[in-house]
Parts: structure tokens; sequence; C-alpha cells
């Protein structure tokens, strides 16, 4: 199944941060996110974590690249879209505020859109 079969992105910052990835890293993000479908989403303490959030469906994906590790923020949409939030680089430990809460406000503009992959912003 291609990509852009099973996922969606919300926003222009995180289609940059993608086209940002070389081959294999897109590569990579892509097989997480086969595996998240797979495993609808539930976190595993490892690669994929829950974020605090209202409703508990707000997760991150930690990508390592390089030195850097980075957290893709996403949720798992009604129809098993896996909508694509935000991109931030983890420094130090635990998730900021900041960054939790602007993955909380993607993931609300997106379900207002009604998770429609359609009017977001679309796939590589």
């Amino acid at each position: 199944m291609a990509l852009r079969d099973d996922w969606a992105l919300s926003s222009a910052e995180v289609e940059r941060w993608l086209n940002d990835l070389n081959d294999d890293e897109f590569a990579a993000v892509g097989g997480f996110i086969q595996w998240m479908l797979a495993h609808d989403g539930v976190p595993d303490g490892r690669a994929i974590v829950a974020l605090p959030g209202d409703d508990g469906y707000l997760r991150a994906l930690l990508v390592p690249r390089s030195d850097e590790t980075w957290a893709l923020t996403f949720y798992v949409s009604e129809a098993r879209w896996v909508i694509l939030l935000t991109a931030y680089e983890l420094v130090g430990e635990g998730h900021p505020e900041e960054q939790v809460l602007r993955a909380m406000g993607a993931m609300e503009r997106a379900k207002a859109a009604g998770d429609d992959p359609s009017v977001l912003v679309p796939g590589r």
C-alpha cells in the first residue's frame, strides 16, 4: 500500500519536514506509519508515545535523524487515516507543553475539517 493511501498531512509544516527527509528517512517514516496502522496507533512507549490531551488520541512518533530525535505528532481518524499534525525536535526529556498545545490545536483544526484528507495538505 502506498503511503498516500493511508496518511494525510494537516499542515504545511509537516509537509516541509517530510520534504527535508532523505529517501531512507522518508522510507523509515513510511514503515513506522504502516506499523502504527497495523497496531491501531497504540503507544508502545518506544517509537509511539501518548501525549497529554483532552481525549487521549494525541500521539507522537519518535523519529531518529542523525544525532537528533524528532517528534511527529498524529492521531488516527475514525476512517483509519493517520493524520500527521506537527513536527518538532526533542531536546531533553519529555515533550514541551507549548509543542503539545500546538499539536492539540492542529488536531482540533483537522477534526473540524471532518478528518477529510482531501481538504488537508496533500501527502508526498
